[in-house]
């Protein structure tokens, strides 16, 4: 038996199939590696990176949203744990200007200090907001914007996973995860199904008025068993 999984998070479709060893296992032992720490890490760290694309375009637009580096001027930088207070004073504000606009904040954070200087990545909800940004921000820094330009933020969500791959598990890490978020975000859709491997047929260019616009085959490096994985845009 084989799992399907489907994962709707925006205007993306993604499906998957997979074996899982909960529904019977007959791969012989002598081919099932044990995995490294090296590659255990890489396989959370694309795990990772998967699950905040997800996030990501469930939420946010091409056009419509942004991605700002808040940065500290010499003689404001923090440590981490007044960071941590100085970016929560940062959110609660912008929440307050969202309201008076009409609108309502949706984020996702992150911050590093272990590679870098400390700084702080935010993805947010509309650009006409980044004004506010930048005078909340002034009183530390120096914020640089860009508008998302691609309507697929799986890069965006490598580079973010990357930045903050030592820091989030560091003794004095801010918050403990790669990421935070507002409690407000719309989740991805997942479904899961168990199918015969024999009922796998390759994707349709169409899939419930999505585009499919990539497909790719892999073999398991665990148990050498196919991984599948087409995804589909809506416009």
């Amino acid at each position: 038996m084989y799992i399907k999984k489907t994962i709707v998070a925006g205007n993306f479709i993604i499906v998957k199939k997979y074996h899982s060893g909960a529904y019977g296992n007959h791969t012989r032992k002598a081919e099932i590696k044990k995995p490294t720490a090296e590659r255990t890490a890489e396989v959370n760290k694309r795990n990772a990176i998967e699950k905040l694309s997800w996030l990501m375009n469930a939420n946010f637009k091409k056009g419509k949203d942004a991605h700002c580096t808040l940065t500290y001027r010499n003689g404001t930088l923090p440590e981490p744990e007044k960071a941590k207070l100085i970016v929560a004073n940062f959110l609660r504000k912008l929440r307050r200007e969202y309201k008076k606009a009409g609108e309502e904040l949706k984020y996702i954070l992150v911050t590093e200090y272990k590679r870098h200087r400390l700084h702080h990545h935010i993805v947010l909800n509309d650009i006409k907001m980044l004004s506010a940004v930048m005078k909340i921000w002034d009183k530390y820094g120096t914020v640089h914007s860009k508008v998302l330009y691609t309507d697929d933020l799986t890069e965006l969500a490598e580079y973010l996973v990357k930045e903050t791959s030592k820091t989030f598990q560091s003794e004095n890490a801010i918050h403990g995860r790669r990421y935070t978020t507002s409690r407000n975000l719309n989740q991805p859709k997942i479904t899961i199904e168990r199918i015969h491997f024999k009922k796998w047929r390759k994707p349709r260019n169409m899939y419930k008025g999505a585009k499919l616009i990539s497909y790719e085959e892999q073999i398991s490096s665990y148990d050498s068993r196919p991984i599948l994985r087409a995804v589909y845009f809506k416009e």
